[in-house]
């Protein structure tokens, strides 16, 4: 049976199976459903992680991002993340655009990390604050929807690395690991 048909199959059985709520189901990792040797399984929207650990170096012990980020409102599609345990949390500790238009049209295709567009946040662990200087690392989205300001993916080789203006540094990084945004309500 081919893959779409099963896929029909699928929703027809959550759908019934689920007292005829429709589920959103989200692709795995290893990619489309055609590149999957006609076998997967789909993960419910709710086995989303609510946080992504991090390890630390520097003036922060270890921290969890917490998911879903924040995305902002069209042209912009500016995305907010914060973390877990911050002084501060009047703004995000990483900020950056999401073009949610082109990562729909590029799928399961990995995204350099530094080529996002990196937008004012940073993180306050104490009483100084540290501004966002970089993000490194790729990310592969299964599904971006622009009208709902929305996407899941995975995060691999996360590092970000946050500066003060006194030149100190804090870095932290995740391996591999779930990511996903929801709308948010600014621009």
């Amino acid at each position: 049976m081919p893959v779409n048909l099963r896929l029909v199959g699928l929703l027809a059985v959550a759908t019934v199976g689920c007292n005829g709520r429709v589920i959103s189901f989200s692709l795995p990792p290893s990619g489309p459903p055609e590149d999957a040797g006609g076998s997967f399984v789909r993960d419910a929207e709710l086995a989303m992680p609510a946080d992504l650990p991090m390890t630390c170096q520097g003036p922060l012990s270890n921290v969890t991002l917490m998911l879903p980020c924040a995305i902002g409102m069209s042209p912009l599609f500016a995305t907010e993340c914060y973390l877990s345990g911050m002084v501060d949390r009047s703004r995000p500790a990483i900020g950056f655009i999401s073009p949610l238009e082109e990562m729909s049209r590029r799928l399961y295709e990995p995204w350099d990390l530094a080529g996002f567009v990196i937008t004012p946040s940073g993180v306050t662990p104490d009483a100084t604050a540290f501004d966002l200087a970089k993000v490194e690392g790729t990310a592969i989205f299964y599904e971006v929807d622009p009208v709902q300001r929305s996407f899941t993916g995975r995060l691999q080789k996360l590092t970000v690395s946050w500066t003060s203006d006194a030149g100190d540094t804090i870095t932290c990084g995740a391996t591999d690991a779930p990511f996903w945004a929801v709308p948010g309500n600014f621009l």
